[in-house]
């Protein structure tokens, strides 16, 4: 266990549909290797029955229509067409409920990969302790209101829900400060719903002068990619998306840990060839 002191609260939620055991796995190595974050599972399905665990691995459920009533919805309707997911439920809880106590928090959706607890909480305390307001993938902009898909097929949806300019990002993988927290709920409050989360942290950060930092660990956060274990290697305290399959993510962590084990193109996944999700400008670290 690790014994430093606390010096903000900081708790990081995994959101998934139901977790996979390997999600569960991990989340309490998290919760038994060190305690400068409190472990999270948010669970999309209401009929999923979570697993006893002891009080260091918290699994939130929230109700749909509570949720909704509350304003906490459409996050992600542009793409998913469903009111209600783990994103608004996170969101909710950790604007409003139990989880408004936290000084930042993270949110990784179950398909980002993590290969070690270890990167995790370098990353945890390279942000926390330099009070960045949102950490995210990258931190593209708009400034005249270009519509055009090349630039980003979203930019349509921003019209009517911010004054220009607009700024967006690959959400997988976010850390959020408490400031950037109650921004939230107030648009929440003020709207009654959730604007596409892949442009609303971003540009609402911007407006209010808060701070974005965009780490380089994050910057294999991709739309898509098929990765492969020698790239992962090469930068092992990055985190990485897509790796949809959690059995290997597994196996992922457990050959990263073994020394002695020889990267095998034969067995990894054929790589190919993807479009960019979009043709931005991206805003420099200041």
């Amino acid at each position: 266990m690790n014994n430093q002191k606390r010096n903000n609260k900081v708790a990081i939620g995994f959101l998934t549909c139901t977790p996979h055991i390997e999600l569960i796995r991990f989340a309490n190595e998290i919760s038994s290797t060190t305690n400068e974050l409190d472990v999270y599972i948010i669970i999309d399905d209401n009929t999923y029955d979570p697993p006893q665990s002891d009080c260091s691995l918290h699994f939130i459920q929230v109700d749909n229509n509570q949720c909704v009533s509350n304003g906490y919805r459409n996050s992600l309707t542009l793409i998913w067409e469903k009111e209600c997911l783990a994103w608004d439920k996170a969101l909710y809880y950790f604007c409003r409920l139990n989880g408004k106590t936290y000084d930042f928090v993270w949110l990784v959706e179950e398909d980002v990969f993590i290969p070690s607890v270890h990167g995790l909480i370098v990353l945890n305390g390279q942000c926390c302790s330099q009070g960045y307001d949102l950490v995210c993938q990258r931190n593209h902009y708009n400034l005249h209101g270009a519509l055009e898909s090349l630039t980003w097929r979203f930019w349509f949806d921003a019209k009517d829900k911010f004054p220009l300019p607009w700024y967006h990002s690959m959400i997988c993988a976010v850390g959020l400060s408490r400031r950037l927290l109650i921004k939230t709920d107030e648009y929440v409050t003020a709207r009654c719903f959730l604007p596409f989360i892949e442009y609303f942290f971003n540009t609402i950060a911007m407006h209010e002068q808060l701070h974005v930092y965009c780490p380089p660990e994050l910057s294999t956060i991709n739309y898509r990619h098929d990765w492969i274990l020698k790239e992962i290697r090469q930068s092992p305290m990055n985190w990485y998306h897509p790796i949809k399959d959690m059995k290997r993510q597994q196996q992922l962590r457990e050959r990263l840990l073994n020394s002695s084990d020889v990267d095998d193109d034969d067995n990894e996944p054929e790589q190919k060839e993807y479009e960019p999700d979009c043709f931005c400008l991206q805003l420099p670290n200041i």
